[in-house]
């Protein structure tokens, strides 16, 4: 229930009301579409070219997939080459990682991976300083160029024709071996060997990506270029750094997140106090405070009027005391008190007659017997 406020009115009370159910609505609306649209469709999951988290066109999930429905490890690579262990018995895959810069020490990593008996499938245009440094020769790199055949055959592997995106091709290829050409002889994908290891480089990176894996042969050609092996491919590239989990998160979780937050900090401010503390509705004072005006109340109720209105009233008991017994005015206490109780008055009324701030009921009391015995 929503508490009531002193500093709105009830308008203000009920607009606030609106502005909350219309954001529950936002909210729970955007969690029903995302819950229906995986369950009907399957999430989508955008991001960079060649990541094997996107299931978009340009992403490589539907290879990820395929190899580990064939059996294959499938690890993704989130952190710099220096900082995880490459395993010679595996393939690393470098789809579209286009010019990433790589470090001296990567460099020297990924050259050692390879050494030890590692394949390293790459798809797409030039890393040229990583191939330049892990083996081969700097006189005669292999030298991509855009564009290339709709579809190539494969000119040492057994895979059918192979549906292209006309994308790339080399130019030249030095001592490494093509592997797959074009119809005119455009080569398309090399590959070389390098101590133990071996290297592969396919210049069109359409048959590894979603929108190609399932044309042609290209399913079976992307299964052979990783050579039946456990399979890294490197998210590092794609900006897939560190832990954080929300670069993993599909577009529109993050979106209904980011609405779920916006509708509590919403909450927040609607139920919090604005500007200070809000009026309310009964004055309280502080407890210090109430005790000292408690304490001064018990004072004036002993020495108020009433007080100097009984004055008399003890004055006229005494008067009639003294009359009857004879006394002086300069009576004492003893004597008066002995003067009532031959008049018959209650002891406690004479204390009370006698003592100035004494109970004025019992003096009064006094005063009635005493007149009533005249």
């Amino acid at each position: 229930m929503i508490p009531r406020s002193t500093t709105i009115g009830p308008e203000g009370r009920r607009l606030r009301k609106t502005l909350i159910v219309l954001g529950i609505i936002v909210v729970v609306g955007n969690l029903a579409t995302t819950v229906i649209g995986r369950l009907v469709r399957g999430e989508t999951v955008s991001g960079p070219p060649g990541s094997s988290y996107v299931s978009t066109a340009l992403g490589s999930a539907a290879l990820a997939e395929l190899l580990e429905s064939e059996g294959a490890v499938v690890n993704r690579l989130r952190h710099p080459y220096t900082r995880a262990r490459l395993d010679p018995s595996e393939t690393l895959a470098l789809v579209e990682v286009g010019f990433s810069s790589f470090t001296d020490s990567e460099i020297a990593t990924v050259g050692v991976f390879v050494e030890q008996g590692g394949r390293l499938v790459l798809a797409g245009s030039d890393p040229a300083r990583l191939l330049a440094t892990i083996g081969v020769d700097p006189e005669e790199p292999p030298r991509w160029a855009a564009g290339g055949p709709p579809t190539a055959t494969a000119a040492t592997i057994h895979v059918d024709e192979v549906p292209l995106g006309g994308r790339g091709q080399f130019t030249s290829w030095g001592r490494a071996t093509p592997i797959l050409e074009g119809e005119e002889g455009e080569v398309v994908a090399i590959e070389w060997g390098l101590e133990d290891g071996e290297v592969v480089w396919l210049a069109d990176p359409t048959p590894l990506l979603n929108h190609g894996l399932a044309d042609g042969d290209s399913a079976g050609f992307a299964m052979t270029l990783m050579a039946g092996r456990d399979v890294v491919f490197d998210e590092y590239r794609h900006g897939f750094g560190g832990e954080s989990f929300w670069q993993l998160l599909p577009d529109r979780w993050a979106g209904t997140l980011v609405l779920l937050s916006i509708a509590a900090l919403t909450g927040m401010v609607a139920y919090a106090r604005r500007l200070g503390p809000p009026e309310d509705t009964e004055r309280r004072l502080q407890p210090d405070r109430a005790a000292y005006v408690e304490s001064v109340a018990a004072i004036l109720g002993r020495t108020g009027p009433v007080r100097e209105a009984i004055g008399p009233v003890r004055a006229r008991v005494r008067r009639l005391l003294i009359t009857r017994a004879g006394l002086g005015l300069d009576a004492t206490d003893q004597e008066l008190k002995a003067a009532a109780h031959d008049a018959g008055l209650d002891p406690d009324d004479m204390e009370a007659v006698l003592d100035p701030l004494g109970d004025p009921v019992p003096a009064g009391r006094a005063l009635a017997q005493l007149s009533t015995r005249r």
